[in-house]
């Protein structure tokens, strides 16, 4: 997991990530994919609050070695 904090034009938004390898029906249901990434926002937006959350599949890492 990793996170970072932004602090800008009225908005101020702490980001987390975290990647999970995918399970097995979901990489059955989404072809190619091997990790799950997790991209969450959370803050406020001109003194409102703001929450979002994006999923991202990713395929498996190639572990041949260059």
């Amino acid at each position: 997991m990793a996170t970072d904090h932004e602090i800008s034009h009225g908005r101020t938004i702490t980001w987390t990530l975290r990647a999970k390898q995918a399970r097995e029906h979901i990489a059955q249901a989404w072809i190619g994919t091997g990790w799950i990434v997790e991209v969450v926002a959370t803050g406020s937006r001109d003194g409102k609050p703001f929450q979002a959350t994006h999923l991202f599949g990713v395929p498996p890492v190639s572990r041949t070695s260059r």
